[in-house]
């Protein structure tokens, strides 16, 4: 009885250490987060950060922690280089090396973004030699471009309904179907570097498709998360600031932490528009019947009476007839920071619906109207 007693207690340790505990997956996501990609840059100068005795790193919980940790790191660094990429297409445009159709195209931009994302992480984020780093680099570069080709491409079908209204459930199956081909290229592409050849390992391809797909579903429910509840989470920053006396200045977009905000601008002495604090507003009609003159007042009323709502609130409650005032009236508002803002939005999708029950963003309609803007402005001033 007793000896039964302790197989049992010992086959429960065993169970317990390898489902692991919440510490392990606390630690598991620092050390993915955090940690890893530290040691393998700033931790070759300053002293590393050793979680060897922290944490079983081999319990289930350390490696959901750790998987959680790279595809959060993926995803930030997916936004920083999306924005980079922007920029630069746009400076190549203007510059005459490609066409504007060119820069403006959501392939090439998801592309090269998602490419370039997956070459830092594998390359720079990653330990090993100057070589393997290299090899990791092109291997990341690949993989991601074709998960960021994949993820527009099935996108564009809209079978998993259109962009800026998915549901959660929507977005992580978007995400995880884009990853399978993702995995069959880090397949390919990790065996050809290492003079392989291409891998016809039909189990180890069916790994690491299965490994990306659930890459793939993490970020898309990562991804959605932050644009449902991010700029509530910088609504009530800004309170919190406030409350406690610091000037915060309402965010225009959920774009990164270095986004850009309005510009100082001159003060217009407005006429009253009566703006009230809450309830809907039909602000495109309000803008497009308004004179020229009193747009900016109007829309310098509208902004103080509402400080906290960001730039695609407005956006996502406009109809097409009005979307080109709209957009007039913040470039004259804010003309070094409002088309560049909205044409954020538009390339990304990065707009829903008011409400369940409303119809999809019509985002053909914004480009157009951006377009007849940006075709009456100064390419110098935007």
């Amino acid at each position: 009885m007793t000896e039964k007693n302790l197989d049992a207690r010992v086959e429960a340790n065993k169970q317990e250490t390898e489902m692991g505990s919440l510490t392990d997956l606390g630690f598991g996501f620092f050390d993915g987060a955090i940690a890893r990609p530290y040691d393998a840059t700033l931790g070759h100068v300053l002293p590393k950060v050793d979680l060897t005795e922290s944490y079983n790193r081999n319990s289930i919980a350390a490696q959901v922690g750790n998987f959680g940790g790279a595809v959060t790191d993926v995803v930030v660094l997916s936004k920083v280089t999306g924005g980079l990429v922007n920029k630069g297409l746009g400076a190549a445009a203007e510059t005459g090396y490609i066409s504007r159709s060119l820069a403006g195209s959501n392939m090439l931009a998801s592309t090269l973004s998602m490419g370039t994302t997956g070459a830092l992480y594998n390359g720079v984020f990653t330990e090993g030699t100057a070589g393997e780093r290299a090899k990791h680099a092109a291997v990341g570069f690949a993989t991601f471009a074709t998960l960021g080709a994949a993820t527009t491409g099935l996108a564009r079908s809209e079978f998993l309904g259109q962009a800026g209204s998915r549901t959660f459930m929507q977005n992580v199956k978007l995400g995880g179907l884009a990853g399978l081909p993702a995995g069959f290229v880090e397949s390919q592409a990790n065996s050809l570097v290492d003079g392989k050849g291409f891998n016809t390992d039909i189990v180890d391809v069916g790994k690491n498709m299965a490994y990306y797909g659930m890459f793939g579903a993490a970020m898309g429910g990562i991804t959605h998360g932050a644009q449902e509840y991010g700029p509530r989470a910088r609504m009530w920053l800004s309170d919190a600031l406030s409350n406690k006396g610091i000037k915060a200045e309402p965010a225009e977009i959920l774009r990164s932490a270095n986004a850009l905000r309005p510009e100082t601008t001159q003060t217009v002495q407005p006429r009253k528009f009566n703006i009230p604090e809450n309830g809907m507003l039909d602000l495109g009609k309000m803008i497009s019947e308004a004179a020229p003159a009193d747009r900016i007042a109007l829309m310098q009323e509208v902004f103080k009476t509402r400080p906290q709502v960001p730039l695609g609130s407005w956006m996502r409650l406009i109809e097409p007839a009005h979307m080109e005032s709209f957009l007039r009236a913040g470039h004259e508002l804010y003309p070094q920071t409002a088309l560049r803002n909205a044409n954020y939005l538009i390339e990304t999708r990065n707009l829903r619906p008011p409400t369940p029950d409303s119809p999809p963003i019509n985002f053909e309609a914004w480009e157009q109207a951006l377009q007849k803007v940006k075709a009456t402005i100064s390419p110098g001033t935007i």
